[in-house]
């Protein structure tokens, strides 16, 4: 679906989900709300040159910052990054989630459950960012791919605490890792 969110920022903010492991590494591009676009890097097991291609193409951009997943293969790309002068922003998407207070802008009722983890609570503000009653609803890039993620995402509640399933299972029903929408 393409539709054209609010305009409340003129910056250009990125994601990267970093994969040397033999995942795919994706440079996810926002502009405010609306996705401009995705990158897929070629899997290179060097996390020191990954990290160079991604400072050219963010400065190439002119990104504000980068929000790259700092837990296991991934810091070393997100401590480079930062030594190369880019705005880096570690993500550990394990740790507990973030505590509000109350609801952010077009997220109304989030404040209110209850996430197992940080990875929990950002794929549940998405699915809610999609939503086309959102008032801010984001778009996406018509992307397959990303699609496909998106839908074999599913959560499972245990003691009214939000939890998204395991990679793993997401995994075995697309064949394949969702680096598009990790």
């Amino acid at each position: 679906m393409v539709r054209e969110p609010k305009d409340i920022s003129h910056k250009l903010i990125c994601g990267f989900d970093i994969g040397l492991t033999g995942d795919r590494s994706i440079l996810t591009m926002m502009r405010g709300l609306k996705s401009v676009g995705l990158k897929q890097y070629p899997r290179i097991e060097d996390p020191m040159a990954l990290a160079q291609l991604v400072k050219v193409d963010l400065e190439n951009m002119n990104a504000s910052a980068v929000y790259g997943d700092e837990l296991g293969i991934g810091s070393g790309v997100v401590w480079k990054l930062k030594e190369l002068d880019i705005n880096s922003i570690g993500v550990k998407v394990s740790e507990s989630p973030i505590d509000f207070g109350d609801d952010p802008i077009g997220m109304e009722g989030l404040a209110q459950l209850k996430f197992n983890n940080l990875r929990s609570q950002i794929h549940w503000m998405y699915r809610m960012a999609l939503n086309p009653k959102n008032e801010y609803a984001i778009s996406i890039p018509d992307d397959e791919g990303l699609k496909e993620e998106i839908l074999a995402t599913t959560y499972r509640t245990n003691k009214k605490v939000i939890q998204l399933d395991p990679k793993e299972i997401i995994k075995k029903k697309i064949n394949r890792s969702p680096d598009k929408f990790d």
